[in-house]
């Protein structure tokens, strides 16, 4: 399984909200683990 990166679908998100831009069909989730301390972020079309 390959690495996808998604770093500018995500800052590109967060830009449009700032702008209060809606993308339909766009869908991020979050998840933490505090175990591992680590943060995924999964950004869907």
């Amino acid at each position: 399984m390959g690495r996808i990166r998604t770093d500018l679908a995500l800052e590109t998100k967060e830009k449009f909200e700032e702008d209060q831009v809606e993308i339909r069909g766009v869908v991020i989730e979050e998840n933490y683990n505090e175990e591992k301390d680590i943060k995924t972020t999964t950004v869907l079309q």
